[in-house]
């Protein structure tokens, strides 16, 4: 560990003169507007106010704090729908500039307090802070354009706290008397506090009734008491969200002296941690609908299908917000049916408490728009049927190892320690994993976890290298990255240990950041600041050196355990950044620099782009690929390939020359010869190019090479 800490000490005092190449612009909705590549929400606690008075509900969801002391926040999602159709677009996450390091989870309530018909906020969450209380915002603007003033930091000097050891505190406010002015309770350390309002509505003063509202012996922790009338009756009846369970209690008194009934401690069945429920008519239909926030960082909603004073529910999904795949979210890509979209799949924890013992779900997202504009729609949440026995995934990454034109899978186990290869049995289109897998590398012996594979062609030799990193601890005996270098080819590799790039933790992942042609390394690191480390490839695409460039690359912070993966998400030839996160959300991050054509993986389609040969070559070299599957979809009406193109590039992205290839025989291997000169056959300079294979105008893949003279 003193190692470790002297290198970071080192790397920060090295963090002067970087100059960074892109610009990265945060994008947070998806092609189809869904507010998708958001920071998840850890402990879900959502709250809905038609804050902007325009007739339906919005939406605010209480975040965490994070390692680096970054605060609490709230996420606001305004409806931009209708009463009836609900559309959620995200406008930010930091709502009123909220960030309070001070609470862990937050909480904000919308009730208006001082009867001006508009809403005021209050924030709780919790906090060893004794001094913290509820924290209160009047509202001196209006009804559909509320400007917040902070008034106080502990509304009406009312203690939270109640003398235990950590302050839960998650208000709600409710006229529980019946007398027209709302009272407040809130949950604290494993019981209801209540406060009677003697004011009135616009004058509200707040009394100590009972410290135990609901006398039910303790036992409940992180909940929030909710008010409504679930039967239609005419009076409130509550529900406390519990671990595992959502209590009921049934107002069997009268409203203005309400008689609680637990009627069962497992509402609905409800499954998972629960830790806030939430009513409201969402569809506008005359009944209340539930939403029960949930530990692992979903939203499950239950449309109400029966009537205001019989309920049933419908479960329709969960998270209808955004993306949460609860903790430790990892991002990959991969065309993996073929139909020249990338489907996105999003490892995730269950549960925090679970993450080093089954399961961990890998979420499996198809494209259902445009690749230029993606929309992702959930296909399935247990991708690819793999069970690995009280183990579970930490990473993955995708690859035709084999060459054989189609995918296979790259899997980083936790607790045993192992890197698995699992192969595509199946085809391009119709992906079979074999199910039991090959161990790749163990380093079981270490009892480390969180190990994370990534593959990409570091040494331009036409097959895939590997490089695996830990996010939390030592890879085999000694702390950092470690490098196995592809001793046999793109058909049989061999993987032999080759050397240790750095000692940090973090995912490692590559892309061509200052376009030189050759692939720099990224970490994002999880053990010390969560930042973005950045590597500048100061050796060439044949013999890498990694040298360290700066420890906050484009001050891009997404919060604990961050996992980077680059990809092309907006098929605009250059690689964009998607960051996972202790919370579960995607973050995307677009690349609004230059264009740069590097490509991690060998192919990306259908047909297989051979190395060209010789490399490096004077005055020509050969360019081969091949097309043995004999896809269908390649072929016109009249039997015959659609238009097959070879472009090369030189290292400003510019195009160089075009080779256009007609009517070739099915399943046979193709080749052009370049001779060096551009399309007005003068010669070139000395240099790295790059070919492209593109299909119909689409690329397929990209190779580098190298002109010398």
């Amino acid at each position: 560990m003193k190692k470790i800490l002297i290198i970071l000490f080192i790397l920060i005092i090295k963090n002067i003169a970087f100059t960074q190449s892109i610009n990265w612009t945060h994008i947070y909705h998806d092609g189809a507007g869904k507010p998708l590549y958001t920071g998840g929400f850890t402990i879900s606690s959502p709250t809905f106010a038609d804050i902007d008075d325009d007739g339906d509900y919005d939406c605010f969801i209480g975040s965490s704090r994070d390692n680096n002391d970054n605060g609490g926040k709230i996420h606001y999602f305004e409806n931009i729908g209708t009463q009836e159709n609900c559309i959620w677009h995200f406008v930010t996450d930091t709502y009123n500039d909220i960030n309070f390091y001070y609470f862990d989870l937050i909480n904000v309530t919308f009730a208006d307090i001082d009867n001006d018909d508009d809403l005021d906020m209050f924030v709780g969450g919790y906090s060893f802070d004794p001094t913290v209380g509820i924290h209160f915002y009047r509202n001196i603007g209006n009804a559909q354009n509320p400007i917040w003033e902070f008034v106080s930091d502990k509304f009406q000097d009312i203690e939270t706290l109640s003398g235990l050891i950590r302050n839960f505190c998650k208000t709600t406010f409710a006229d529980i008397d019946n007398d027209d002015d709302l009272d407040l309770l809130f949950g604290n350390y494993f019981r209801e506090v209540y406060y009677e309002n003697i004011g009135d509505a616009a004058n509200p003063i707040f009394v100590l009734v009972s410290s135990n509202y609901f006398d039910d012996g303790g036992g409940w922790n992180n909940h929030r008491p909710i008010f409504v009338d679930i039967n239609d009756d005419g009076d409130y009846d509550c529900f406390i969200g519990i671990p595992y369970h959502l209590l009921y209690y049934e107002n069997i008194g009268i409203p203005e002296s309400p008689e609680w009934n637990l009627v069962t401690d497992d509402y609905n069945e409800t499954s998972g941690m629960v830790k806030s429920p939430e009513f409201c008519d969402i569809d506008n239909d005359g009944d209340y609908d539930m939403f029960v926030g949930v530990l692992k960082g979903k939203i499950l909603f239950y449309e109400n299908i029966g009537s205001s004073n019989e309920p049933i529910w419908d479960f329709i999904g969960d998270n209808p917000i955004t993306l949460d795949a609860g903790f430790y979210s990892s991002p990959a890509f991969c065309d993996i049916d073929g139909d020249n979209k990338a489907e996105m799949f999003v490892i995730g924890s269950s549960e925090v408490y679970e993450y080093y013992s089954c399961p961990i779900n890998i979420y499996y997202y198809n494209n259902i728009n445009t690749p230029e504009q993606p929309a992702w729609e959930l296909q399935s949440s247990s991708f690819p049927y793999i069970n690995y026995n009280n183990d579970g995934v930490n990473s993955i990454d995708f690859a035709d190892i084999d060459s054989d034109g189609d995918y296979d899978l790259f899997v980083g186990l936790i607790n045993n320690s192992l890197i698995m290869f699992h192969e595509n049995t199946g085809d391009i289109y119709i992906p079979q994993f074999d199910s039991i897998g090959t161990m790749v590398i163990n380093f079981s012996d270490d009892g480390d976890i969180k190990f994370t594979p990534s593959l990409v062609d570091i040494d331009a030799d036409g097959d895939l290298d590997m490089f695996i990193s830990s996010q939390n601890g030592i890879v085999g005996s000694t702390p950092g990255i470690h490098f196995y270098r592809n001793e046999g080819d793109q058909f049989s590799p061999d993987w032999q240990f080759d050397s240790i790039i750095n000692s940090l933790f973090g995912k490692v992942d590559f892309m061509d950041e200052d376009n030189d042609g050759d692939y720099d390394l990224f970490l994002s690191e999880s053990f010390f600041n969560n930042n973005i480390i950045f590597y500048r490839n100061t050796g060439d695409i044949y013999n890498f050196c990694f040298e360290f460039d700066c420890i906050n690359y484009g001050d891009i912070y997404v919060g604990r355990f961050p996992t980077i993966c680059f990809f092309d998400i907006d098929n605009d030839n250059d690689k964009d950044m998607i960051l996972g996160e202790y919370d579960g959300g995607i973050n995307l991050f677009r690349n609004d620099g230059f264009v740069s054509i590097d490509n991690n993986h060998l192919d990306f389609g259908k047909t297989l782009l051979l190395n060209n040969y010789p490399n490096p070559f004077n005055p020509s070299t050969t360019i081969q690929f091949s097309n043995e599957q004999n896809q269908p979809q390649l072929y016109n009406g009249a039997g015959k390939y659609e238009q097959i193109k070879i472009e090369i590039y030189n290292i400003k992205g510019q195009k160089v020359k075009e080779f256009l290839i007609v009517s070739p025989s099915p399943g046979h291997t193709l080749s052009v010869t370049w001779d060096g000169t551009d399309e007005n056959n003068q010669p070139v300079s000395s240099g790295i190019y790059f070919y492209k294979l593109k299909i119909n105008n689409t690329t397929k893949a990209v190779r580098k090479m190298l002109l010398i003279k």
